[in-house]
């Protein structure tokens, strides 16, 4: 590795030159204590980690001469490296250089895989840190996954998919505290947003309008229009998770709605509010929510009926239906059909 690019990010900088001595320092450091004894050192804190000694630490585990051993090290190390790392893009180019070489193959890449995420776990690393681990360890995606479907119509079980297949998703609350800005159709910010991630999921991209906004930002962008077997059963669904969520399990009624705390206070009732309208048609009224859902789809499939390889809509319950997604975005399947989440009983 005789040249070092720095990843831009939004923590502090590290100029090139530092990251550059930090290299040197580690690549005489390897010199003089052999690579067993090294890698040890780095994996166990006795070399002070950096930048530069990841991005080197990288080209070893990677590079002529590497073993088992050493890879099992190192994959500890590095998974303690990205699970705290406070300058992740560049823990990131380490773990691009250390799996480069077994990316051409397909065993060793997901044996590499689990040994690595077993290693996270121990580190009690956050879902996001797996996902962004995932999304480095299969390459970014060339165009984003907008999922547009209403919420209880097996979005985030699209979602996990989507990471599970290496593509870097959107944190869900910090996209849900953008509400406000979708309530007055300002839609800078949603795509600056858009812009940092790969997948996205629920409030405010499953909401009418933002699918055309985000459509014109990001002209290469695919879109997924998750849909119920009936309309009946989507919002029998919907009902039921909100008395879960919202209501304790009882009948739903509005101090419990305006009191809810998810995500910010205030949030649930405002989605009651402005989206849903149940403060003119009663809360959680059926035909209002049917109708919604209805219209929703619809305008879905029609703004894209022109251009049929944009979107694809799918029931997750089918049994082709991840397959399906797979080949929308085209990623290799990894299971046989999805994985159901956040189901309400």
């Amino acid at each position: 590795m005789s040249s070092l690019e720095v990843v831009e990010n939004d923590m502090p900088p590290i100029s090139s030159t530092q990251v550059n001595q930090e290299y040197q320092q580690a690549s005489r450091q390897f010199s003089e204590m052999g690579a067993e004894d090294f890698i040890q050192g780095v994996a166990s804190n006795a070399i002070k980690p950096s930048v530069g000694a990841h991005l080197f630490l990288g080209s070893v585990l990677a590079g002529p001469g590497s073993n088992k051993a050493n890879n099992t090290t190192g994959f500890r190390f590095l998974a303690m490296a990205f699970a705290e790392s406070s300058h992740i893009d560049g823990v990131a180019g380490c773990i691009r250089s250390a799996f480069g070489a077994l990316a051409s193959n397909p065993v060793d890449r997901d044996e590499a895989e689990l040994a690595f995420n077993e290693h996270l776990q121990k580190c009690n690393a956050s879902e996001q840190v797996f996902h962004r681990f995932s999304a480095l360890l299969h390459g970014s995606l060339h165009n984003k996954v907008f999922a547009v479907g209403f919420n209880k119509t097996g979005t985030t079980s699209v979602l996990m998919a989507l990471a599970e297949l290496g593509i870097l998703t959107a944190p869900q609350q910090e996209a849900e505290r953008m509400f406000r800005d979708w309530a007055a159709r300002r839609f800078d910010r949603i795509i600056d947003f858009a812009s940092r991630y790969e997948a996205f999921q629920d409030i405010p991209f499953s909401l009418p309008y933002t699918y055309q906004a985000l459509d014109q930002a990001f002209p290469d962008a695919r879109f997924v229009l998750t849909v119920r077997t009936s309309p009946d059963e989507w919002y029998d669904s919907l009902l039921r998770f909100c008395k879960q969520v919202f209501h304790k399990g009882g009948e739903p009624n509005w101090p419990e709605t305006a009191a809810c705390g998810y995500n910010y206070p205030g949030f649930v009732n405002e989605v009651a509010h402005l989206f849903w309208r149940w403060n003119d048609f009663g809360l959680y009224d059926r035909n209002r929510a049917l109708a919604l859902y209805q219209t929703h789809n619809l305008q879905v499939q029609e703004y894209f009926s022109s251009r049929p390889e944009k979107l694809l809509t799918i029931n997750v319950a089918d049994t082709d239906s991840y397959k399906a997604l797979c080949g929308f975005i085209g990623r290799e399947p990894r299971r046989e059909v999805f994985e159901k989440l956040n189901a309400s009983q």
